[in-house]
């Protein structure tokens, strides 16, 4: 596909793109991330606070209840999450013939994956054991 400028088009891009920034404008352009960084960072650590302190009012009037984790649960689903992901990355790349190091983009989750699930899938049989033994 060959797009034709006219010369005009050209003079027009070239005039635009030749053109300086003022410094005032580069320095508002600098500066934005600067602020977005500090901004996100202070809302961070003001849900931090705040959570930290509302545990601690929790404490102190008699409310809290210990929270249980059931990781058998979160390990299965970020085995199988990550895996999935794996295997769509790796997938789309073999179709667009990519063989080189861009392939480990998706064998590195896909095989984090599997080991986490063989993660799940190990300690239920060492759980299991243990609970044969002691019966």
């Amino acid at each position: 596909m060959v797009v034709e400028l006219s010369d005009q088009s050209i003079e027009k891009l070239v005039n635009l793109l030749s053109q300086k920034s003022s410094p005032t404008v580069d320095i508002i352009v600098s500066l934005i991330p600067i602020v977005g960084i500090i901004g996100g960072c202070f809302v961070f650590f003001s849900i931090f606070l705040f959570y930290y302190k509302q545990r601690i009012l929790i404490i102190q009037t008699g409310n809290y209840k210990p929270f249980k984790v059931n990781w058998n649960l979160v390990l299965i689903l970020t085995g199988m999450v990550t895996t999935f992901v794996g295997i769509a990355i790796t997938t789309v790349f073999i179709i667009n013939k990519v063989y080189g190091f861009e392939l480990l983009g998706g064998l590195i989750p896909l095989f984090t994956g599997l080991a986490i699930i063989f993660t799940y899938i190990i300690s239920n049989k060492v759980r299991s054991g243990r609970e044969e033994n002691n019966r």
